[in-house]
């Protein structure tokens, strides 16, 4: 059904014109969260090798959670929003809806049931540092370098209320 890589498996197509279902949304933040922890215990010692910078756990949800949410913005849902889905997944009231009005924010959100794995602080970060990919449409095989060129992650929030733009973008 999608791409194949280090056991993981897209659960939807890239670049369909069709509405994602929202089980087929849940299905894929499952098998991100699922590859994520995967790759957050391997340390690659018994194939006497780590993980590149790009395929480590961070990068790989960064990437994957990009994917997803330019899909769904792409080609937004009809009977359901991402809010909706992390609502139905987390078990505990999700306090402010705010967050929620950010797609790679709500994405985040439904990842994880709870915030035992990733702090509030780093979710809101990284869903900023995704949403400034998105600003200026990096490709997602480019999005750990463009991240890592961007400068600091927490510099991202100011850059996108500003309106910056880089200067390869330009």
């Amino acid at each position: 059904m999608g791409k194949t890589s280090a056991g993981y498996r897209r659960m939807y197509v890239v670049g369909t014109v069709t509405p994602m279902k929202k089980a087929t949304a849940a299905a894929a933040t499952l098998a991100i969260w699922d590859e994520h922890n995967r790759r957050l215990k391997f340390d690659g010692v018994n194939e006497g090798f780590a993980p590149t910078k790009n395929e480590n756990a961070k990068n790989f949800l960064r990437r994957e959670i990009y994917i997803l949410g330019r899909e769904l913005i792409r080609v937004p849902p009809q009977r359901w929003t991402v809010a909706d889905l992390a609502r139905s997944i987390r078990p505990v009231p999700l306090g402010r809806d705010e967050p929620l009005a950010h797609v790679f924010h709500a994405l985040l959100m439904s990842v994880y049931e709870d915030d035992s794995q990733i702090s509030r602080q780093e979710r809101w970060l990284m869903a900023r540092e995704l949403e400034y990919a998105h600003r200026h449409n990096v490709p997602s095989a480019l999005l750990a370098g463009f991240l890592l060129q961007s400068g600091l992650r927490t510099d991202i929030p100011a850059k996108i209320k500003s309106g910056y733009i880089e200067p390869a973008f330009r």
